[in-house]
């Protein structure tokens, strides 16, 4: 038998659900850049085994100093880079100063 406070649970879930499918939908927008996408950049043979050398390099460092802590761990060392590539790239093109790049 199920506990009162189980079905409770479950009638407010339910009355949830059913009241988020009536609701208004919000509208979204999509965000574009204006800029020309370049989708075949060129990168020369030596560009790119420096970038997978680095990469490397950044997540068995990024290991080194996580695998410190007890338990399981479960990182992804090319969405931390991603991410970091990302933010220099906007931080050089919207002109941010130096130090950020700099630290990046």
């Amino acid at each position: 038998m199920k506990s009162p406070m189980l079905k409770i649970i479950s009638l407010v879930l339910a009355l949830d659900i059913l009241l988020a499918a009536c609701g208004n939908r919000l509208q979204a927008s999509l965000a574009q850049s204006n800029l020309q996408r370049d989708a075949n950049p060129s990168a020369s043979k030596n560009d790119v085994a420096k970038l997978v050398n680095g990469n490397n390099a950044f997540a068995l460092d990024l290991y080194q100093a996580l695998r410190t802590t007890d338990g399981n761990l479960i990182h992804s060392p090319y969405s931390i880079s991603l991410a970091l590539a990302m933010t220099f790239g906007g931080a050089q093109r919207n002109r941010i100063p130096n130090g950020v790049c700099h630290a990046l």
